[in-house]
């Protein structure tokens, strides 16, 4: 028997063994694969260690956030990040492994009902749970050495939460949408669709809205009242990333023009000099642009969802925004799923920062999305495997093989820009390949095997 033919047999019988025993094997693998990440040493590089429990000890000893020092992120994030300290100082662990295993109990829920979704609308496919968990736990120098997990676990069970047909749902998933936004506020653009695939009348609407608003935010605004401003500010001026795509194009192009100079200083480790000021003078526009457009095709998508046209008249239009949605909660939930994807594949390619964990809040879409041409989504599949392995990983990195000691080694800096060029190519294709899924002209389409 070929080594094709056995492993497709023990797939076979894995995969019977997976549909028997449904949520025992899938929550069990989960917990046994978690627990290996909580507990095998991390890189030799994690925020946790070098910027949280600072940040953590430095409030708990009289500097609080946003009043008497700088935090970036929103104040459930300064909640994640305080109480492992608060259980460490109780003798319960030391605040490492209290933080990643906090990080943990967020995702617990969130792979819950990603195996759940995936059970009532696939018949519990394992092959994108299996793909899923194997590069989660490929990840682990970056699964849990951030706040990442923890902020796309709320979005995806907001997301999620809408297709449940129960009384509350919409609720819920507002309080997720607004709790994700008080722990990185890069998803506060999100409520207008969020608000499109919700509403029902106009007023009910709103107030669901503001009531979950305040639910989440009440607290940290009367508390910190315009200190919460903080963030924003600091954030606004900060460089270009070294990780983005323009800091990118300023490197290749400074390899032969000479330039730029490098900062040292962490986190962002970006170019000066006359090129990356005008790539941040570019940006500055060109980001809350890109973000206003992508809002507005998905709202023009909806739009269309709803009634079977692209466009009307103009006070047409304007009036569905104040009339019930009535898609069904699958359709609701789908579309959600889309308009968080093609958001974020938007700023990673226009925002001034990207960091490489951004990737761990699109890996649940590979369970949630549904495609309708299936060879897409084998592509979809294939690439999301390749971005996760070359941007969460070390295996192919000069400095896992510690090439750049050897005297051979004399190209390393061609090696690193070849690298992200590479990484960055397969974000494109990704892009390009949801382009034509959202381009299909019907759900009839879905002929292609």
């Amino acid at each position: 028997m070929s080594i094709k033919k056995k492993l497709r047999m023990w797939w076979l019988r894995l995969d019977i063994f997976a549909h028997e025993h449904y949520w025992p094997f899938w929550l069990g693998l989960f917990v046994a694969l978690r627990l290996l990440v909580i507990f095998l040493p991390g890189p030799g590089y994690t925020d946790v260690t070098h910027y949280y429990e600072r940040y953590a000890n430095t409030w708990h000893y009289g500097l609080p956030p946003y009043t008497h020092s700088v935090f970036e992120y929103g104040p459930l994030a300064a909640v994640a990040i305080y109480l492992p300290l608060r259980v460490d100082l109780a003798g319960i662990g030391q605040y490492y492994i209290n933080y990643k295993f906090l990080s943990f109990l967020v995702e617990l829920p969130a792979f819950t009902m990603l195996v759940w979704y995936q059970k009532k609308h696939h018949q519990g496919q394992t092959f994108p749970l299996m793909l899923y968990l194997l590069l989660t736990s490929l990840a682990k120098n970056w699964l849990y050495e951030g706040i990442d997990m923890i902020f796309s676990s709320l979005v995806m069970i907001a997301v999620l939460t809408l297709d449940l047909e129960t009384k509350w749902s919409r609720f819920v998933s507002w309080l997720l949408l607004w709790a994700s936004t008080a722990v990185k506020f890069l998803t506060l653009p999100l409520i207008v669709p969020f608000y499109l695939l919700t509403r029902k009348k106009f007023w009910p609407s709103i107030i669901m809205a503001l009531l979950t608003f305040m639910l989440v935010w009440g607290g940290p605004l009367a508390y910190y009242r315009s200190s919460l401003s903080v963030p924003f500010v600091y954030n606004a001026g900060r460089t270009i990333k070294y990780n983005t795509i323009t800091h990118l194009i300023v490197r290749t192009l400074n390899n032969a023009t000479h330039t730029e100079v490098q900062s040292k200083e962490a986190p962002d480790y970006s170019f000066s000099g006359p090129k990356s000021t005008v790539a941040a003078q570019i940006l500055t526009w060109l980001y809350p642009l890109s973000l206003a457009l992508i809002l507005l095709a998905q709202g023009v998508y909806i739009y269309y969802l709803e009634t079977g046209k692209w466009f009307d008249r103009p006070a047409k239009m304007w009036s569905r925004l104040f009339q019930p949605n009535f898609l069904d909660s699958h359709r609701r939930s789908q579309t959600a799923a889309w308009c968080y994807l093609t958001y974020f594949l938007v700023s990673f390619f226009t925002a001034k920062i990207y960091s490489n964990p951004f990737l761990l809040w699109l890996l649940p879409l590979m369970i949630i999305l549904e495609w309708r041409n299936v060879r897409r989504q084998k592509h979809f599949y294939a690439l999301m495997t390749l971005w996760a392995i070359l941007e969460l990983t070390p295996f192919l990195t000069a400095g896992f093989w510690h090439l750049q000691s050897y005297s051979w080694f004399s190209f390393y800096e061609g090696f690193e820009v070849t690298y992200a060029w590479i990484k960055w190519g397969v974000m494109i294709a990704i892009v390009y390949l949801v382009w034509r899924e959202c381009g299909a002209k019907s759900d009839t389409n879905a002929t292609a095997r």
